[in-house]
């Protein structure tokens, strides 16, 4: 099996970088008042992030069988469809969520989404569908993306008008 590239490690690292100047920003800010824009563009980010975190399995079904071994991975091609589909329409909604009802349903909801997510990918990793060192970036992505969401969780409780 092919070991994650060293690029896709830092780069997933990276992702965290908008989590977390939002994050502090909030808890900074959010001495001197509610601060719902912040959390909105947390919520926003966040929905991307998860988004694209299905995303990536698309490219591992559509992949060519260098990254992942071929032998019994094919069953595991409609799975990935599936979540990569599945955790889009979940952010999509946690978005409209948030827009609709408050930030906090929203972020909740993406919370949720990404501890699914990381858990179907768990499954895969177990069974050797996920490339070497994939769920050490996907573990430290889902908890600090989790944590950073968590600090949103109070910071839009003044209403939204977009």
């Amino acid at each position: 099996m092919k070991k994650l590239p060293f690029l896709a490690f830092l780069l997933g690292l990276a992702s965290l970088v908008p989590f977390f100047v939002l994050a502090s920003a909030i808890l900074f800010f959010g001495t001197l008042g509610p601060v719902p824009r912040l959390a909105l563009a947390l919520l926003s980010y966040g929905a991307v992030a998860l988004a694209f975190s299905g995303a990536v399995h698309w490219g591992m079904a559509l992949e060519t069988p260098g990254l992942v071994p071929a032998a019994g991975i094919a069953a595991w091609d409609r799975p990935r469809l599936f979540l990569g589909v599945l955790a889009a329409l979940w952010a999509w909604g946690a978005l409209f969520c948030g827009l609709a009802w408050g930030v906090p349903s929203g972020i909740g909801l993406l919370i949720l989404g990404f501890i699914v997510v990381l858990l179907c990918e768990r499954r895969a990793w177990r069974a050797g569908a996920i490339p070497q060192g994939y769920m050490l970036v996907r573990l430290i992505v889902t908890i600090g993306a989790v944590l950073c969401l968590a600090t949103g969780l109070g910071a839009g409780e003044v209403p939204l008008s977009v």
